[in-house]
């Protein structure tokens, strides 16, 4: 037969609802404990996930100039150039700077490398129109350029330089305007002799009077790592302004009697010497012995 509620015992009913609500705590609690558990792992996992971010003062991202070589921070706009800042709170960049190139220019090298000469010029001035004219430059390892050009004939116009580079061999260049005609070869080559030195000469005649530019040009020839460069370079070059004038009265004068003079000299030496010629033929005619 099922037993009826209300012929249980109060104390067995007491009993009863007592043990019912200390499961249902207990449930509860476990229930509780769980949920924080597993809001504990999800945040533990979301930590886990997200990347680490190293402190600044240990791996911040320098800043940098490309155009200037890294230094440090206390060496910026001092002696030696431009070093970009460090990021606020890292450590200084104390690593070697990048050293500058000191090579020097190959020409320039090659240039300092040669033996220094010293160099004058002498350019007669004023200039007779229709008379030969010597334009001369020399070259000297012995003398100084002042030197040289107490050498040359007085009045003038005189110039050169000392130390000036050279080669074994070098070429000289004259050039003139179109009032003056240059009789010799314009540009000459030759050896450089360092016991005598070397002299370049041109003969030039002035066509027209007026004023007339003269330029000199002394060029060399080197070698870069050991080759021989195939265009020459120019070691000297300068220009002057000469004045060109027509033949006076005395000087017409005096050039048509030295040619006079001259060709009456060729003209007695030819006329001396076929009497001289006659007289020995005739001489030994007249005193020849009869043959028998």
């Amino acid at each position: 037969m099922r037993a009826n509620a209300h012929n249980v015992p109060a104390h067995r009913r007491g009993s009863g609802s007592r043990i019912a609500a200390a499961f249902w705590t207990l449930t509860l609690v476990v229930l509780v404990c769980g949920l924080f558990a597993c809001a504990g792992e999800k945040k533990s996992e979301g930590k886990k996930s997200e990347p680490a971010t190293a402190s600044p003062a240990v791996t911040a991202p320098k800043e940098t100039n490309p155009a200037a070589p890294a230094g440090p921070a206390e060496a910026k706009n001092g002696p030696g150039g431009y070093y970009p800042p460090t990021t606020k709170g890292s450590a200084p960049d104390n690593g070697p700077r990048p050293v500058p190139s000191t090579v020097p220019d190959t020409v320039d090298g090659m240039r300092d490398a040669m033996r220094k000469g010293n160099i004058a010029y002498s350019v007669p001035s004023p200039m007779t129109v229709d008379k030969i004219e010597n334009i001369r430059l020399t070259l000297s390892y012995a003398k100084l350029s002042e030197e040289i050009r107490r050498t040359y004939a007085q009045g003038g116009i005189q110039g050169g330089q000392n130390a000036v580079p050279t080669s074994q061999t070098m070429t000289a260049r004259l050039c003139a305007d179109d009032k003056i005609k240059i009789i010799s070869k314009p540009e000459q080559t030759k050896p450089v002799s360092e016991a005598s030195g070397t002299e370049w000469t041109w003969e030039v005649t002035p066509k027209q009077e007026g004023l007339a530019a003269v330029e000199i040009t002394l060029v060399a020839y080197g070698k870069i790592d050991g080759e021989k460069v195939e265009d020459p370079f120019v070691v000297y070059r300068d220009a002057v302004t000469i004045k060109l004038k027509e033949r006076s009265l005395g000087e017409t004068l005096s050039e048509w009697l030295k040619d006079i003079l001259h060709d009456y000299a060729k003209q007695t030496a030819l006329t001396v010497l076929g009497a001289l010629t006659l007289a020995g033929w005739a001489w030994l005619k007249r005193n020849r012995k009869p043959q028998g």
